[in-house]
Order: structure tokens, then C-alpha cells, then sequence
């Protein structure tokens, strides 16, 4: 039976000179590399499971990240301290664990309304069927394992950028006060899982085709490996609530807008009525000074389905729910920039008096709605207050 040394990821096997250079007593670069990941990773399960109090969901994926890589690494140091019947040829499974395990963390982390179901275990069989095939099939080919788990995870990460594509765009139509900055971990994580993969894809490539064992690649590899366990420590476990979420629901409202509301059952009258009541709500209630104003939460008020005031919002209005909000406060705020009793308020008063819960969102309105910064309308008025 092959051993597989080298990428933790996919496993690879180096000939005897490329295995010198992973000896566990010279503590080169990339030796280094592997005990720390080793030890974050170690330290961040204590930290994660060591607590009894409730956690979320996305919590359990991410300690399923950090085991993976944990039993990968620690393989890694069994090899290179030469441990007696130990072969990284029994972890196949694990490595084909990644992309469901990244895509399930990310969906738990962006969805708030997220479960586990039975046909979830459906994800992991192909490990199961690849690891049973592994150690009953002698004549396996090796290059063909590295292959079948490199394509799996790539088509796991695509799975992951549309989930993060269709959250942006349901966060920016149905959340007012929604901040791209609130889900950069999210992105960050994914940023850096991709760019891993990647360089793994090159790294197995190289040596797969041209017998190249890059050791710079590898060190790359495991570095950034290493920022990306600990920037899940202190940012995925001391507050994995960092940033705004969405319904299942309001993530298919991210759809074409003919899929959205192909089953709505409103007739023309409804839309007109309902209309009417979401502008006095605006109107006559000022719905929009409240910050955090949500689709869920107009649709609360008004006694309608997340769906239905949605299609009212888009049919009606001919702007998604974020768009129609901030028209109502960047009308408050540009009456206010000019009104002599306001005169006295600077532009970052305004911001907030006008419902805006950031300077950097109002300003990035405004500027989309009236075609210059607040700055420059209050100048062209003559008002020099800022």
C-alpha cells in the first residue's frame, strides 16, 4: 500500500530526497509551519468544545474544520517523526471532507434559520466509498485520488461563492442597514480557503506532471493555512455573530426576479392596496428612521408574507426594499442639509438623524441618488457647515 506524503490536502508521494527535507528534528521553515498549525488547531478545539454553555450551529463546523486539519497535520508529524505502522493512506476520507465541511460552515454562518437534515449525510459517502475502495483495491491509482479530491472541493468552493453571491444579494434587499463590512470574516475565510486549494492544485500538479517538489509553494501553503486558523480564533470563536444573517426565506429572494414571484397569488388590487400601505407606513410613521429596519420587519407591521411584500416593494416601487428606504432618508437628509433650522447640525448628525446607522452608507446612497457628495450639495447651496 503507497503512502501519501507531502500537501496535507490531497496527499502526495515525494521520492526519498523530498522526504529528507520533512525531518522532525531539522526545524526548517516548513516544519515549523506544520507543528504550529498543529498547536492553534489543538488550542482552538479546547477553546471551542471546552465550553458547556449553547453554541451555534457554525460553531460544530468550524471545530469539524479544525479536526480535519488537526488528524492532517498531525499525520504529517507521525511521518516525519517516523512512527512505526502509521500511512496518511488511511485519512483519504478526511480530505474529501473539506468542501462539505467549508460550504456547511459558511451556509450556518450566513443563514440564521439553518439545519442539519438526514439528507445532509448524503455528502459524506463519497470519503466513505473512496476510503473503502482505497484499502480494498491494491493496484488504486494514486494520481486518480489526488484528482477526484481536488476536482471535489473545487466544485464544493463553487457551491460556496454562489451561496455568498446570493447572501449579498439578499442582505442588500431586504436589510437597510446592512453593511458589506459586517460579513468580512465570511469572505475573508472563503478568500483564503480558495487561494489554498489553488496553490494545492498547483503544488500536486507540478509534482504529479514534472516530478517538481516546490517547497516554496508548500511553504506558502501552510502560512496561509496558519493565518486562516488563527483568524478563526479570533474572529469565528470569540464572537461567531459578527455579522448580519438571513432567513432561507429571504435568500431566495436573491432569484431572478420572474422566478421571485411566478406563484404569487396577489391580484392587481392587492398590489395597489398594499402600496398604499407601505407609503404610509414611510409616510405617515417614518418606518424609515429606524436603523436596523429589516424586510422581516415591515412585513410584520404590515400583516404580509416576506414574499408578498417583496413583490408589492418591487412591482409597486419598481426598487428592492433597501433601495426604496434609503430614498425616503436621503429626501429627509437632503431637506435637512438645506433647512436653516438644521444649519447648525454637521453632515455626520444628519446621518443619523436621517435613519443611516453608518457615515459610509449614507454617503455611498446619497452620492448614487443625487450624483455629488453631501459636501458638495450643501456648497452649491452656500452652506459651508460640514
Amino acid at each position: 500500500m503507497p503512502k501519501l506524503y507531502g500537501s496535507p490536502l490531497t496527499g502526495v508521494s515525494f521520492q526519498e530526497t523530498a522526504l529528507k527535507r520533512l525531518n522532525i528534528l531539522s526545524l526548517s521553515i516548513e516544519n515549523a509551519l506544520v507543528i504550529l498549525i498543529v498547536f492553534q488547531c489543538l488550542m482552538a478545539l479546547v477553546f471551542l468544545l471546552g465550553h458547556r454553555e449553547s453554541k451555534p450551529l457554525s460553531s460544530y463546523f468550524l471545530a469539524g474544520l479544525l479536526a480535519i486539519l488537526f488528524i492532517q497535520f498531525g499525520s504529517v508529524i507521525f511521518e516525519m517523526a517516523g512512527v512505526k505502522g502509521w500511512n496518511t493512506y488511511y485519512l483519504i476520507w478526511s480530505r474529501l471532507l473539506y468542501g462539505p465541511v467549508i460550504y456547511f460552515y459558511i451556509r450556518s454562518m450566513v443563514v440564521s434559520d439553518f439545519s442539519l437534515k438526514k439528507k445532509h449525510l448524503l455528502h459524506i459517502i463519497p470519503g466513505i466509498v473512496l476510503q473503502v475502495l482505497a484499502l480494498t483495491v491494491n493496484q488504486i491509482e494514486e494520481n486518480w485520488l489526488i484528482i477526484t479530491v481536488q476536482l471535489q472541493v473545487v466544485i464544493y468552493l463553487i457551491f460556496t461563492y454562489r451561496l455568498l453571491f446570493k447572501y449579498g444579494e439578499a442582505m442588500r434587499a431586504v436589510n437597510s442597514g446592512f453593511q458589506k463590512a459586517m460579513s468580512t470574516w465570511v469572505r475573508q475565510f472563503f478568500l483564503l480557503m480558495l487561494a489554498v486549494m489553488l496553490l494545492d492544485i498547483v503544488f500536486q500538479q507540478l509534482f504529479i506532471s514534472y516530478g517538481i517538489y516546490s517547497i516554496h509553494i508548500y511553504e506558502v501553503q501552510l502560512l496561509m493555512i496558519l493565518i486562516m486558523v488563527t483568524t478563526a480564533v479570533f474572529k469565528g470563536l470569540r464572537n461567531p455573530l459578527i455579522f448580519q444573517t438571513v432567513t432561507k426565506e429571504e435568500l431566495g429572494l436573491s432569484t431572478s426576479e420572474k422566478e421571485k414571484y411566478k406563484s404569487s397569488s396577489l391580484s392587481d388590487d392587492d398590489l395597489t392596496n398594499y402600496k398604499e400601505k407601505v407609503i404610509r407606513f414611510m409616510e405617515e410613521e417614518q418606518g424609515y428612521l429606524e436603523p436596523e429596519l429589516t424586510l422581516a420587519d415591515l412585513a410584520k407591521r404590515l400583516n404580509l408574507t416576506l414574499r408578498d411584500v417583496s413583490h408589492v416593494i418591487n412591482s409597486g416601487f419598481q426598487v428592492n426594499f433597501s433601495e426604496l428606504v434609503n430614498r425616503y432618508r436621503i429626501e429627509l437628509a437632503s431637506q435637512m442639509l438645506l433647512d436653516e433650522k438644521h444649519q447648525d447640525l454637521t453632515v455626520s448628525e444628519i446621518v443619523y438623524a436621517a435613519g443611516f446607522n453608518s457615515k459610509s452608507s449614507f454617503y455611498k446612497a446619497f452620492r448614487k441618488s443625487v450624483g455629488i457628495s453631501p459636501k458638495e450639495f450643501r456648497e452649491q447651496k452656500g452652506i459651508k457647515k460640514l
